[in-house]
């Protein structure tokens, strides 16, 4: 494999002023599954801003209830990026998994010409790495939580997030720190479906998935509820807090007054019988 693909996704406006607006605007991330990474190892898995225009290239983005799984060996630059962007919030995301990353959470950072980021904010979300080298490629390297400059952003929030790494220290970064900008920080063992080894990608083998399903639908809800779902005692459970939180979550169950860490809002039960919903599972490549 070449591992030259780039980010999953990009949200980035790059024709400057042909169309008569700047900047990708009003823009909405949900439900997503982003697993199996191959890309370039300075890539992200979702990149808000990534072309370095004096504008910011994306306004006003919510990026919520996704599932990052990482049961790659590949190296990827973080899960989350950002470059030239305003308005963004990262909410009740679960990035589970050793990615291996060289920051695990995020790079929020400017490009060229690119104004100062304004207004990022990540709350609610679960960061697991269960082998305790979050952040880090190989295991003679440091661990780091995030990577960018203090300068380059505008009002950065870091707020109420779970953390796991391994038992490990949870580790600092070079603009975002857990355990020091996080003042609801809780460090706690969310206690997720660690075990890759027996994850079925979801490809398509031309009559049927691999795992033998049949429709995208059961294949999201396979990955989501195995990889995704919360347990019942996990102390991720309607730990979260209310101010950020999204009305639903992953599987479209509503989010009480109480709301959990993470995609998951804990509603075990009658997936079965959900309503037809938005899916999207974000492509593999074999």
């Amino acid at each position: 494999m070449a591992h030259d693909s780039k980010h999953y996704i990009v949200i980035k406006d790059s024709n400057e002023n042909d169309d008569g607006r700047l900047g990708a605007e009003r823009i909405t991330v949900e439900r997503n599954i982003f697993l199996n990474w191959e890309g370039d190892p300075g890539d992200t898995f979702l990149q808000v801003g990534n072309d370095g225009k004096p504008y910011f290239e994306a306004i006003d983005v919510n990026i919520e209830n996704n599932l990052f799984l990482g049961n790659s060996s590949n190296p990827i630059g973080s899960a989350f990026g950002v470059s030239g962007a305003k308005n963004v919030q990262f909410i009740n995301n679960t990035v589970a998994g050793n990615l291996p990353a060289e920051a695990y959470a995020a790079r929020i950072a400017i490009k060229e010409l690119n104004p100062r980021n304004e207004n990022i904010t990540l709350c609610n979300n679960i960061w697991s790495d269960p082998t305790g080298t979050m952040g880090s490629i190989t295991l003679e390297e440091d661990n780091g939580f995030s990577e960018g400059r203090l300068d380059s952003t505008v009002n950065l929030s870091l707020d109420s997030n779970l953390y796991w790494n391994g038992g490990q220290p949870i580790p600092d970064g070079d603009l975002l720190s857990p355990l020091k900008d996080d003042p609801h920080a809780m460090v706690a063992d969310p206690q997720l479906e660690n075990d890759f080894d027996g994850l079925i990608l979801p490809i398509w083998g031309g009559t049927q998935f691999l795992s033998g399903n049949l429709l995208v639908r059961d294949e999201f809800l396979r990955l989501a509820q195995d990889y995704g779902s919360l347990a019942q005692r996990s102390p991720a459970l309607r730990r979260g807090n209310l101010d950020c939180a999204p009305g639903d979550d992953i599987f479209r169950f509503e989010r009480d007054v109480l709301p959990s860490f993470g995609a998951d809002q804990g509603t075990n039960g009658i997936t079965s019988m959900l309503s037809p919903f938005r899916l999207y599972v974000t492509s593999i490549s074999q």
